[in-house]
């Protein structure tokens, strides 16, 4: 099998994601790349306070009635 190199960056932030990649040639190659830490967190960050104001605004419009 011919050697292949390639280096694996994050999309959004472009950080180096090799620490985070693992390759497993035993069944044909297979690749398994964890998100970037940072930017999970800024998803989960960005979707708690989505769900926070939604939230306030629907107390807000129930507390009005």
């Amino acid at each position: 099998m011919p050697l292949i190199y390639f280096e694996v960056y994050c999309a959004n932030c472009g950080e180096g994601l090799c620490k985070l990649t693992t390759v497993d040639e035993r069944s044909g190659i297979k690749l398994e790349i964890n998100p970037c830490p940072e930017c999970l967190n800024n998803a989960k960050s960005n979707g708690f306070d989505k769900g926070f104001f939604e939230g306030c605004e629907f107390a807000r419009e129930k507390a009005e009635e």
